[in-house]
């Protein structure tokens, strides 16, 4: 049952992606409407299922987590639209498997888990797999394919993204750990639906951008809770790191998306590149 919800997660992750990429090429919407559109509809789907399943006991650290997850999630959503909006999805979305290779710096932390051999080939893969993404690149010199991710800002803006995600995915499952899945959905929303309304109003955008695209952000904010919703449960009630292995199929899916709605190039490579990153990301999970 698990593996069929993180499978479910994953091409619901696809097509938000792909659905966030067409709204960006909207001059009257930005990534601050965007996230705002998507989290107060996220919010509000989550909201009935959450008070459904009111956890008997909450423990103290849920309180400490909530505000430090809305910051640095908020932070990583922004650069994640920043990266949608100035790359293509088959360039960029791959680099979202990076996150095991930068937990490997923070389980050891908090989680006392500590890198094996399998981990080691895991990274290798990793490493090849970014290569193969950016191979069109060899021409200049050997290392054109490494140097492209970093001077690249829409690859940049997607490490950052990844390496927040890293961190904040052990404040999720503490979190977790002192409620429930479910009812940690809603409440690891709504710090970020107060971020980007903040931001929102100090940028003196205009309200009316979300009234005027009700249907995007409907549609958005439903895609974002169901994700949430099949990934935290597959997360809760199956392995986790398989889970989050089969979630990151999503990057093929969002390659073969990104080549179908937006008629983007070297296709090929990017599917060489996002494989070999997901089989390395199994290796790191294992």
């Amino acid at each position: 049952m698990w593996i069929i919800l993180a499978a479910l997660a994953a091409v619901c992750q696809a097509s938000t992606d792909a659905l966030y990429k067409k709204n960006l090429q909207n001059t009257k919407l930005n990534g601050i409407s965007l996230c705002l559109g998507t989290y107060i509809f996220a919010v509000l789907f989550l909201l009935p299922i959450a008070l459904l399943n009111v956890p008997e006991h909450i423990g103290k650290p849920f309180y400490y987590i909530i505000p430090v997850i809305g910051v640095l999630d908020s932070l990583a959503m922004f650069f994640y639209m920043k990266s949608l909006q100035t790359g293509d999805l088959g360039n960029v979305i791959p680099l979202q498997t990076t996150t095991p290779l930068f937990a490997l710096f923070f389980a050891p932390l908090f989680l006392d888990e500590h890198i094996t051999i399998i981990g080691v080939i895991g990274i290798l893969l990793m490493t090849l797999g970014i290569y193969c993404l950016n191979i069109k690149d060899l021409k200049k010199n050997y290392f054109s394919p490494f140097k492209s991710v970093f001077t690249k800002k829409e690859n940049r803006y997607m490490l950052t993204t990844a390496l927040i995600w890293s961190f904040t995915t052990c404040l999720h499952k503490i979190g977790m750990q002192n409620s429930n899945p479910v009812f940690w959905l809603l409440f690891a929303r709504i710090p970020l639906l107060i971020f980007f309304l903040i931001v929102f109003i100090l940028k003196k955008e205009n309200f009316n951008v979300i009234k005027n695209n009700l249907h995007s952000f409907t549609t958005l904010g439903f895609l974002n809770a169901i994700t949430s919703y099949f990934y935290y449960i597959s997360f809760f009630i199956g392995i986790t790191v398989y889970a989050m292995v089969i979630k990151r199929t999503s990057v093929l899916i969002s390659i073969a998306l990104g080549a179908y709605l937006y008629k983007e190039l070297n296709v090929k490579e990017h599917v060489i590149g996002a494989t070999i990153m997901i089989a390395g990301c199994l290796c790191i999970a294992i």
